[in-house]
């Protein structure tokens, strides 16, 4: 057999000791040098790995995350980014199909579906800087076909990332929408550079 010359080795290198009516096993030192790790790693992440190792979300919607940065898009990217990591907030119930399609048609946008989120992100904030209780959100929520439980998961989300952002250096807190920066967005989401 093939493996017999390693096993072989491997034997020469293992001693059996009894002691106490127990046996052990102790590896030479030539064997157990043979195992250890080169100290130089092969493999090393380059400096945009590294960034995009820190943000918990897909690689893919990492790099574009990085993008943002570099076009000045990141409070756009942040929402578009956290809402692609989540499962869509839309509701499209089999019953309610149409009134679904109906309530949707608010948030959609001409040039993008990606922006579409940015519209559904905007329509909530703006609910939820009404004062709003819980209550009246689900209710929103409801009237517009969207979960409400997302909506959240896509609230904390964003703000993990906003923290992680401004933590990288990538943005600083209370960086807002820009009208031309929805254009870049839309450009960075289909061709992060």
């Amino acid at each position: 057999p093939p493996y017999t010359s390693v096993i072989q080795n491997m034997k020469s290198h293992i001693h059996m000791s009894s002691e106490n009516g127990r046996n052990e096993f102790s590896q030479s030192k030539n064997f157990s040098s043979s195992l250890k790790t080169p100290t130089k790693p092969r493999y090393r992440l380059t400096k945009l790995g590294e960034q995009m190792a820190r943000l918990p979300i897909d690689p893919k919607i990492a790099r574009i995350l990085l993008a943002a940065k570099k076009h000045d898009c990141m409070a756009e990217i942040l929402v578009i980014a956290s809402a692609l990591s989540i499962q869509d907030p839309r509701e499209r119930p089999l019953e309610a199909r149409d009134a679904a399609a109906k309530a949707h048609e608010r948030f959609t946008d001409k040039q993008s579906d990606f922006l579409a989120y940015l519209n559904i992100w905007d329509s909530f904030q703006r609910e939820r800087d009404k004062g709003l209780s819980n209550k009246q959100l689900v209710q929103w929520c409801r009237q517009y076909f969207l979960s409400h439980l997302r909506m959240r998961e896509w609230r904390e989300l964003h703000h993990q990332l906003a923290q992680t952002a401004i933590e990288m250096d990538f943005s600083h807190q209370g960086s807002g929408f820009q009208t031309t920066s929805r254009s870049q967005a839309t450009f960075i989401v289909n061709f992060p550079l």
